[in-house]
């Protein structure tokens, strides 16, 4: 089975935190390109092929949306907004943020996408500082949550202040079957996506 090594590119989707160790490996049955190569985010087979075009495609529009730890993406928007707002997700954050509404219930919110500003406050912020923020900061903080801070309709969320969403605990493993389905889709047969620990492999 031919392997493809990348690295990076998807460490910052959704807090995600991936590490140089993100592997994939495929296949190619009949799908025309060799797999072989080093490309940014997950392993995709390189060259002109569509199929390449499409994964990298969907990884940049994902992280986009959902990576804090770039300053144009639509989470950090909504973070940097001091009032709030209306934001519209791509029609994929219907299946993602359904992730979280159950653990959302059975936790009575302690599994929460807003953890994000805890996270940062802790050091794992956009510069991974990894220092602590000072005991007064953390002390006039007002903790959020999603069911009080946040109105979600349908892919569309309302928000009254600024809010740090972080999708870590589901986005890198949704990613990775969408990564999934897309390698399928151009022909793939046999592959492995690793995510740093969020796996996808066909039988």
């Amino acid at each position: 089975m031919p392997v493809l090594l990348a690295r990076r590119g998807v460490d910052r989707v959704a807090g995600a935190g991936l590490d140089d160790r993100a592997v994939a490996a495929a296949d190619q049955g009949d799908a025309g390109d060799d797999v072989q190569g080093l490309a940014q985010g997950v392993g995709v087979p390189v060259g002109t092929g569509a199929g390449r075009d499409r994964v990298l495609e969907r990884i940049e529009r994902f992280d986009a949306t959902y990576s804090r730890f770039r300053p144009d993406s639509l989470v950090s928007r909504i973070a940097a907004a001091p009032d709030g707002g209306r934001f519209a997700f791509p029609p994929d954050s219907l299946t993602l943020f359904g992730l979280y509404d159950r653990p959302l219930a059975a936790t009575d919110g302690a599994v929460d996408p807003l953890v994000g500003r805890a996270l940062e406050l802790l050091g794992y912020d956009a510069m991974y500082s990894l220092t602590p923020a000072a005991e007064a900061v953390v002390a006039a903080e007002r903790p959020a949550a999603w069911a009080a801070d946040v109105v979600r309709d349908g892919p569309v969320i309302v928000t009254r202040r600024p809010l740090v969403i972080d999708v870590g605990a589901a986005g890198k493993g949704y990613l990775v079957d969408i990564v999934s389905a897309l390698l399928r889709e151009a022909g793939f047969t046999r592959f492995v996506v690793d995510a740093s620990g969020d796996l996808r492999q066909t039988p």
